[in-house]
């Protein structure tokens, strides 16, 4: 799993466990991750959370683009209107 949680009291460890990836987010990082903080908010004995990384090279280095999905619709165009002389 890549989000460790462990509770010493009123206090909540949340750890991203991937530090052969930085602890970069995955898809299923980032849904593991949502659902810890909501789990942490909706509980009233967890007074606090510490969010931290495994590993001695990186709390977190964002985003894992390499197992993101690439988007299947193209996207947006913008367009801009041609400017009107004054």
């Amino acid at each position: 799993m890549p989000i460790d949680i462990k509770d010493n009291g009123p206090v909540r460890w949340i750890t991203l466990n991937r530090p052969e990836a930085l602890n970069a987010l995955d898809p299923q990082s980032m849904l593991d991750l949502r659902r810890a903080l909501i789990a942490f908010n909706d509980d009233d004995t967890a007074l606090v959370a510490i969010l931290t990384g495994a590993g001695p090279r990186a709390f977190c280095a964002g985003a894992d683009l390499k197992n993101t999905a690439v988007p299947d619709t193209p996207s947006p165009r913008v367009t801009t209107r041609p400017s009107t002389p004054a």
